[in-house]
């Protein structure tokens, strides 16, 4: 084996261990996940289903400008953070993302290595199709992924009833 294939594969058995290491050290209890989602998304149970929300809870998406792939866990009609985390993350010109729907996205670690929750208006997100995310916290939303989306465990289902 020459050098560089020896470095490979060392990198490559570090990263299972390095992996483990962070999803112990990210483990979430119920608590912290409705934390995480209040943050993010509204926690409340959704009555109905707007017409202008465009994707469901479980979908696989891209940020179309940032190219970093995720999965919904949480949708609000329009957006919901605080006014310092919107003028801190929204540019000037771009004042219309708080009128649309904005999607709590879980991140897959293949994109950004920490792991992350991320709040992104409607117009900046496409569907992946047949594409499953990795995520230390993707079974505590999601029960399995069925090949096109993922399903979601109970205390999900309840917030977005109308989502399936």
């Amino acid at each position: 084996m020459d050098r560089r294939a020896g470095l490979q594969l060392g990198v490559l058995l570090l990263a299972v261990p390095v992996q483990y290491l962070v999803s112990q050290w990210m483990f979430s209890t119920e608590s912290q996940r409705s934390y995480a989602i209040r943050n993010t998304a509204s926690v409340e149970p959704r009555t109905y289903r707007p017409p202008e929300v465009k994707y469901r809870i479980g979908q696989v998406v891209k940020h179309k400008r940032w190219g970093y792939r995720g999965v919904i866990v949480g949708w609000d009609e329009f957006a919901k953070a605080p006014e310092y985390w919107i003028k801190n993350n929204h540019p000037p010109g771009m004042e219309h993302w708080r009128t649309q729907p904005n999607y709590a996205i879980i991140v897959d670690t293949r994109d950004r290595l920490a792991p992350q929750i991320t709040y992104v208006p409607q117009e900046n997100l496409e569907v992946v199709v047949n594409m499953q995310i990795l995520h230390p916290s993707i079974e505590e939303y999601f029960e399995k992924f069925d090949g096109a989306q993922y399903l979601p465990r109970p205390w999900l289902k309840a917030v977005y009833p109308y989502d399936y």
